[in-house]
């Protein structure tokens, strides 16, 4: 449970005796952090047969191995990111 902020504090919340500060920068960051998967992406191309996998077609094919011979996207799961990351439309 929370208490709420006290004195001139920006959200001291009381979590087992100890003050934790808080600021609104921190929430935004976290959301941003956890809405940034592949997912999300606009690069990212969904598999509707696989639950979780699909492509990250932010650069141009790949080889996978030195056996294959193939070009391909990479493969990700759908809660994996990167630096890359941009907004879907």
């Amino acid at each position: 449970m929370q208490n709420p902020p006290t004195g001139g504090s920006r959200g001291a919340c009381q979590l087992g005796g100890d003050s934790v500060p808080y600021s609104p920068d921190q929430n935004q960051a976290q959301t941003a952090a956890t809405t940034r998967r592949c997912v999300t992406c606009r690069h990212f191309l969904d598999y509707a047969e696989a639950n979780n996998r699909g492509e990250c077609r932010h650069r141009s094919p790949r080889l996978s191995d030195a056996i294959l011979t193939e070009a391909r996207w990479p493969q990700t799961w759908k809660n994996d990111w990167c630096g890359d990351w941009e907004a879907a439309p």
